[in-house]
């Protein structure tokens, strides 16, 4: 933590991430994404035969309570625990529209959702539970590579919510400020949108610090 950090109230503190982390530490942790969810894109590529790219990581600070008032409309969300090598929470947010396109194309399911109205029931979420499996236990296989070390994570735990502040405080309970690493996402001749991660601000910083030694 920064002397700057430490002369502020932490009401006073920005929510930008130049004040969190340093530059070497963005460049870090913008390359671990885009290595991490290329290896989770080379995944879903193999499940849905169609080309899939992961790119782009924006890095953005949130308060449990700035995350919950950004997103008003219900989100898929994959809950993913670090267990050994790193430890640490992570959730990975996704529209409910690429969900539902997602897995009714694995489901074989040839009716299009409407935007604005649409449903996700129990299969969804299971078979989302199982994409986001494979995806995030890609990425880890990645990261362990790029740490030299064995890391483990625990089952993903998929819900379709809208999110809350105190819901947040249940899934990331380490600290109040959050990073946000937001990926856009293509899936050629499906879908054009993003998929985001969200992690606390010092499991982030431990993570970026490991990767530069």
């Amino acid at each position: 933590m920064s002397n700057q950090q430490r002369a502020l109230p932490k009401e006073e503190q920005p929510l930008e991430p130049d004040f969190y982390f340093s530059r070497a530490q963005q460049d870090v942790l913008g390359e671990m994404g885009n290595i991490c969810m290329g290896t989770a894109a080379t995944a879903l590529n193999a499940l849905l035969d169609f080309k899939v790219i992961i790119t782009t990581p924006k890095l953005a600070i949130h308060t449990w309570k700035s995350l919950a008032s950004e997103h008003r409309d219900p989100l898929v969300v994959v809950a993913v625990q670090y267990t050994s090598g790193v430890e640490g929470s992570n959730i990975l947010l996704l529209k409910d529209y690429d969900v539902a396109l997602i897995t009714d194309r694995l489901m074989g399911v040839d009716t299009p959702q409407d935007h604005k109205n649409v449903v996700l029931n129990d299969d969804h979420l299971s078979c989302i539970r199982e994409v986001m499996n494979q995806m995030v236990g890609a990425s880890a296989t990645s990261l362990a590579s790029m740490l030299n070390m064995a890391v483990n994570i625990s089952t993903p735990i998929s819900s379709y919510e809208t999110i809350r502040e105190q819901r947040l405080k249940t899934l990331i309970p380490e600290e109040p400020l959050l990073l946000k690493i937001s990926f856009k996402m293509e899936i050629m001749g499906l879908l054009s949108s993003e998929i985001m991660q969200v992690l606390p601000v010092g499991f982030a910083r431990a993570l970026a610090d490991k990767m530069l030694g």
